[in-house]
């Protein structure tokens, strides 16, 4: 089954191209990285996928539906933590509880599992005293806040250590065991080695997509740096 088909989709800013002929197929309950290097219109893909941005040309289906639409939930982390810096911890997730219209049940048992796997601050720490990894971390447990049957993430583990980092994979790992379907946008080759499925992208265009395997495979190499 398929989360997200995208059918050759382009898109460009006044006279630039951007994205210029985009075919991606993203299975369901499945990890699929996203790699490329900066510019390559990897978070432009991301935006028109959850409906911020319109494709000029090509359609996108997101679990047979428009982009944009909140059913089934999606859970988004940008690149750039976009926090409330007045609020604290607590207020945060509370914030964003209340949008979902999260049960006071649900929403203890979903903060008190994504504390101890994201290892957050605490709560009573105000968003403008924490660290940009800190920050990072808030803004990755806002996507899962909601317990989300999609997860869009872009870059979520710059500025993290090695072991959150690791603990982070394992979690989403575990989610699509669960059901969830999972894009995460990375620079980072040694971390789309660890998605079932990864697309190469580079200068507004996807080259490649398979899993890590198939395409060492397909290209003899040792290293998905060298495909």
């Amino acid at each position: 089954m398929t989360a997200i088909a995208v059918n050759d989709v382009s898109y460009g800013y006044k006279t630039q191209s951007i994205l210029s002929h985009i075919y991606a197929r993203i299975p369901e309950h499945k990890i699929y990285g996203l790699l490329g290097p900066s510019g390559a219109g990897k978070t432009t893909l991301l935006r028109l996928i959850l409906g911020r941005l319109k494709a000029e040309s090509g359609s996108i289906r997101v679990f047979d539906s428009q982009p944009g639409v909140q059913n089934p939930v999606t859970g988004y982390m940008p690149q750039d933590t976009a926090l409330c810096l007045s609020f604290t911890v607590s207020q945060t997730l509370i914030y964003f509880a209340n949008i979902y219209r999260m049960s006071s049940n649900k929403f203890n048992e979903r903060r008190g599992l994504l504390s101890s796997i994201l290892q957050l601050p605490e709560e009573n720490q105000l968003i403008s005293q924490l660290s940009g990894g800190q920050q990072k971390r808030v803004s990755l447990a806002l996507a899962f806040l909601n317990n989300p049957k999609l997860v869009i993430l872009d870059e979520p583990t710059v500025g993290t250590d090695p072991l959150l980092g690791n603990s982070i994979w394992k979690y989403l790992h575990n989610c699509c065991a669960e059901g969830v379907s999972v894009v995460i946008v990375t620079h980072y080759i040694e971390e789309a080695a660890l998605a079932h499925t990864v697309g190469i992208m580079r200068n507004g265009t996807l080259l490649e997509e398979g899993s890590p395997n198939d395409l060492l495979l397909k290209y003899r190499e040792t290293n998905l740096e060298n495909v």
